[in-house]
């Protein structure tokens, strides 16, 4: 996690309707802005500034790996608005497997065969890289509202001492929540 969304998490996650942190792209009327990196603030409503005791920043200042602040460079910050949010197992939940842990890159549904949910995640989180066979065994992730276990399809491992790519395929079995299929609004679904 970048230090400025951990610090940004810490200093306003608290705040009404804030419900998450991230970083990503600036929009400004729909539209991506140009050389636009922004920290980005997930509210449920967004309130006009008069009706608010507190309001989120314009921008946070950039900081180095151990969190101390740099005043020389600023972020801008965007406040998405929310709607209808809906908690299921999905990307950014955390994963778990003693010694390991991490979070899920990207879930998604077999839609051309047996409608399985898989997870998409780094080697390095679910086993040893150096162990074509430590790879194994379930795993367990999700978050307060979705929780599931998941078993290693593949993971990729180091050869020669070099590893090509940090990534792993997971079968997951949601056993509390669901999996909601994300799509364009408007789509039509294939």
């Amino acid at each position: 996690m970048k230090p400025e969304v951990a610090a940004a998490q810490s200093n306003y996650g608290s705040m009404p309707n804030v419900c998450g942190v991230s970083f990503g792209s600036k929009f400004s009327d729909g539209q991506k802005v140009a050389n636009g990196d922004a920290l980005q603030f997930f509210v449920t409503k967004k309130e006009a500034l008069t009706d608010l005791k507190r309001s989120l920043p314009a921008f946070v200042f950039r900081r180095s790996a151990d969190g101390t602040v740099d005043r020389s460079e600023k972020i801008r910050t965007d406040v998405i608005e929310l709607q209808n949010l809906e908690l299921c197992c999905r990307a950014g939940n955390e994963i778990n497997q003693s010694p390991y842990s991490g979070s899920v890159a990207l879930m998604f549904r077999d839609k051309a065969g047996t409608d399985d949910v898989y997870a998409l995640t780094c080697a390095h989180v679910v086993g040893d890289l150096t162990e074509p066979n430590g790879m194994g065994g379930d795993f367990v992730g999700g978050n307060t509202s979705c929780q599931f276990t998941a078993e290693v399809v593949w993971a990729s491992v180091l050869q020669d001492d070099t590893l090509d790519y940090d990534i792993a395929l997971t079968k997951a079995d949601i056993y509390n929540g669901e999996a909601t299929d994300l799509m364009v609004e408007e789509a039509t679904p294939r």
